[in-house]
Formats: C-alpha cells, sequence, structure tokens
C-alpha cells in the first residue's frame, strides 16, 4: 500500500518537472527554436504520461466505482501516449540532423509503426490482451500480450537509434549521445520490468528527457555565444568593407578630373563651375559620413547621394550620356554606397565605352514588387560577358568594388544582387531587398 503512494507521488512530481521544462521550451526565445519545439512536445507528452501513471498507481487497488473508472481512463491514456512517443523523439532526431531534409523517410516509417501499435492497444484493450483492472478489486494486471506490447513499443525507438547511429556525422556529439541516451536507458528498465514486475520505465523516460532537456540548454548557449562571435565578424567586416568603399569614392583621380573640369569651366561657365563645386562639396561630405553609417539608411537619401555624383559626371561627360529616373517605391532602407558605386560602374565600364561616340543612357529605377523591394541600375552601354566575369570574381582583387556591395546588402538586408548583360547591348544589375 505504501509503495503504490510512493510511485503515484515520485511520478506526479516528475511530471511537474516535464510540465515546467515543456513551459519553459515553448516559451523562452532560442536559437535552436525548430530543437527546443520538438523537445517541448516530447517534455509535455511525458509530463501527461507521468500523471496519467501517477493517477494509475494512487487509484489501483481502491475500492469503488469513480476509482475503477479513473484507473481505467489513466491506464489507457499512459499506454495510448507510450505508443505515441516514438513518433516526437523521431521529430526530435530529424530537427536535430544538421542536414535539413534528411530523415523524412525514417519519419514516416516510425508513424507507421507507432500507429499500428497504438491501433494494437485499442483493439487489446476489449479482450484484456495487454493488461486489464479488476472489476472487483480494481487491481492492475499483466495480460498475456504485455511482452509483445513492450516490443512493439521498443522497434521503432531502436529503428530511430540504428539510423542515429548509422547518420552520427550529422549530429553534434552532445545531442548524439543523449539521442542515444533516451532509448538505451528505458529499453534496459524495460527488461528488468518483465522480470521483477516493477514499472520502472516510466521513470527512465522521465530521466531521459531532464537529461535532453539540460543538453538543449547547453546547446542554445554555445550557439548563442558562436552566433555572437559570428555578428561581431560581420560587424568587423561590414566595417571594413564600408571603409574601403567609403575610402574609394575619394579617388584622387575623380578628384583632380572634378577640379580641372571646375577650372576649366571657371572661364566659360561660372555658374555651371559653382554648379559643379556645391555638388562636389555635397559629393565628399555624404561620402566620409557614410563610413560612420554603420545601420542601413533611407533610400532617398542613397539616391540623393547618387543624384549629386551623376550631376557631377554629366557635367564633365558633356552630352555622352542621360540619366533616367524611375522612382516608385521609397520606403524601405538600403546600405550606403550601394546605388552610387554601381552608376558610377556603369559609367566607366559601361557608357564611357560605346564606340562611335553614341550617347548612353543610364536609368535608375525602383519598384515595390510584394515580398520585396528592388533597385535596378541598368545601362546601354559596352556590356561584358556574365561567365567570364563570374570566373574572375572569385579571383582576389577582382570586381572588388562590386562584391562589396554584394556581400555587405547580403549581411545587412539578406538582399540579393542579380547581374545580367550583354556584350554590345549593356549591363542590368538588380537589387533585391526582403521586406522581412
Amino acid at each position: 500500500m505504501v509503495a503504490k503512494y510512493i510511485y503515484a507521488s515520485t511520478e506526479l512530481l516528475s511530471a511537474v518537472l516535464s510540465f515546467v521544462a515543456a513551459v519553459y521550451l515553448f516559451l523562452t526565445s532560442s536559437y535552436i527554436k525548430k530543437q527546443y519545439r520538438a523537445l517541448g512536445s516530447i517534455e509535455l507528452l511525458v509530463g501527461i504520461l507521468l500523471l496519467c501513471d501517477g493517477v494509475a498507481w494512487y487509484f489501483n487497488g481502491t475500492p469503488g466505482r469513480s476509482a475503477y473508472y479513473l484507473n481505467i481512463f489513466s491506464n489507457f491514456m499512459t499506454f495510448s501516449l507510450i505508443a505515441i512517443l516514438p513518433v516526437l523523439y523521431c521529430v526530435y532526431i530529424v530537427q536535430s540532423m544538421s542536414d535539413e531534409g534528411r530523415g523524412k523517410g525514417l519519419l514516416r516509417g516510425i508513424v507507421a509503426i507507432s500507429t499500428a501499435t497504438l491501433l494494437f492497444h485499442l483493439f487489446s484493450y476489449f479482450n484484456k490482451f495487454i493488461y486489464w483492472i479488476d472489476p472487483m478489486t480494481n487491481l492492475y494486471s499483466r495480460g498475456p500480450g504485455f511482452t509483445i506490447w513492450s516490443v512493439l513499443f521498443f522497434i521503432p525507438v531502436l529503428i530511430s537509434v540504428v539510423y542515429v547511429i548509422t547518420h552520427r556525422h550529422l549530429f553534434n556529439k552532445r545531442r548524439f549521445t543523449v539521442i542515444v541516451i533516451f532509448a538505451a536507458i528505458p529499453t534496459l528498465t524495460a527488461i528488468v520490468n518483465l522480470f521483477i514486475g516493477m514499472s520502472l520505465s516510466n521513470y527512465a523516460i522521465c530521466v531521459c528527457v531532464l537529461i535532453m532537456f539540460m543538453q538543449a540548454l547547453q546547446d542554445n548557449v554555445l550557439t548563442m555565444i558562436e552566433q555572437r562571435e559570428k555578428i561581431k565578424r560581420q560587424d568587423d567586416e561590414l566595417e571594413d568593407m564600408r571603409q574601403r568603399i567609403a575610402l574609394s569614392q575619394i579617388k584622387p583621380h575623380f578628384l583632380y578630373n572634378t577640379l580641372n573640369s571646375i577650372y576649366v569651366l571657371c572661364d566659360v561657365d561660372k555658374e555651371k563651375a559653382k554648379f559643379v563645386v556645391n555638388h562636389l562639396a555635397d559629393y565628399l561630405r555624404q561620402s566620409i559620413g557614410s563610413i560612420e553609417s554603420k545601420e542601413p539608411i533611407p533610400f532617398e537619401k542613397e539616391l540623393e547621394h547618387t543624384r549629386v555624383y551623376l550631376d557631377i559626371e554629366k557635367v564633365r561627360f558633356d552630352g555622352r550620356f542621360d540619366v533616367e529616373y524611375r522612382i516608385n517605391a521609397t520606403n524601405f532602407t538600403i546600405p550606403a554606397l550601394t546605388v552610387q558605386p554601381m552608376a558610377e560602374n556603369a559609367i566607366k565600364h559601361g557608357l564611357c565605352k560605346k564606340k562611335n561616340g553614341e550617347k548612353g543612357l543610364l536609368t535608375i529605377s525602383s519598384d515595390d514588387c510584394g515580398d520585396y523591394f528592388r533597385v535596378c541600375i541598368e545601362d546601354n552601354g559596352a556590356g561584358f560577358d556574365v561567365d567570364e566575369y563570374n570566373k574572375m570574381d572569385k579571383l582576389p582583387g577582382e570586381h572588388i568594388g562590386l562584391r562589396n556591395v554584394r556581400d555587405r546588402i547580403k549581411i545587412m538586408e539578406n538582399a540579393d544582387m542579380l547581374i545580367n548583360s550583354e556584350v554590345g547591348k549593356g549591363t542590368k544589375i538588380e537589387i533585391r531587398i526582403p521586406k522581412n
């Protein structure tokens, strides 16, 4: 009599611990959210399982109709939840794999076996094949099919463990260890159960899920540290790229040519000379200021910087090209010095290389495309071979300007840069900035 109350009390206490762990895993933010949610589901199921088993122990042998029905219900739920547990265990395994998409066949197989186990329990319930409750004494007794039931429960668990062992390279060592422990300890206790008649498997499962819980906490902390180190490295890389791009805009060659144009204009057109001086001052101020811009800036601000630069270049290359703006969206941010270097690249390598002195056209556009904002810098200049460009882009020192812009927008905005070009027809650079 005392033993059943000890069993009931310890299982109810273990259920409370599992519920607390489940609540924590579901509600707390983490860097391994999928694993947290999968493990939280296991903790929740184990908590309900232990609660039902604790109630079954408490009312086992207690006289009375209410106690009888509570005993039947709690045992029925306990066996049903045990049949479902391998599925959640397998889901946790799949979520823990480093290679997404693997393990889906395993999961389907485990679902099929667990479904068969659950149906076996449902059909066996009426003929008392697995277990039965004596209506006179309200005592639980194992049936002749209990061993078969135990085997059916552990088959999917063991299949999962074999899969994990054969694919251990897809798991980190700590996760691999606790997954194997989850199967090993309950299996050993189940063997003991068959000989001594004491139910120890549920305790073993509770201990294992708590070990898995502690390991998940450790993994989350380590992942958080790794993410912080990664963010720091990215910040350092961004700072380096930001300074290199900003300083690259203050080129001695560009300043010399612009100042030389101002010198000539002072004798020819003083108003135009003042115009270029004013724009050059704005250009330099914005370029230097961009070094301190660690966050994305409004697109309108970047567009204004580009306009200033292009106004200077249109004076320098009088009549060589026109600029057309098709701005349909401005309510988004973009890393500083993103559009302007693309425009400069279009002039230097595209429009200024047109043959026979043909007048070029540079078009800058922005659009709201639903899931993302699109910024296009397009010219009808000389163009180039994209395949050749892609080969050279992998070489150190080649196309460093475009590469810096592409890497910065990827890190800061998770944006993509698409390059399309055709020799003799021009180049189009498209930047896609996702909204979320």
